[in-house]
């Protein structure tokens, strides 16, 4: 029985999968804890 490997998401950045991302937001310095991007008028791109 094959068995398929599945693609996981990477960074866009680091390219390293979303897990294992150590890339921070350049406005805030966070990563997982960053919000700089939610919420209304908060479109910073972090």
């Amino acid at each position: 029985m094959p068995t398929e490997e599945i693609e996981l998401p990477r960074c866009d950045k680091c390219g390293n999968p979303i897990d294992d991302c150590q890339c921070v937001c350049p406005y805030c310095g966070k990563s997982s804890g960053c919000d700089c991007c939610t919420g209304y008028g908060r479109a910073t791109g972090g």
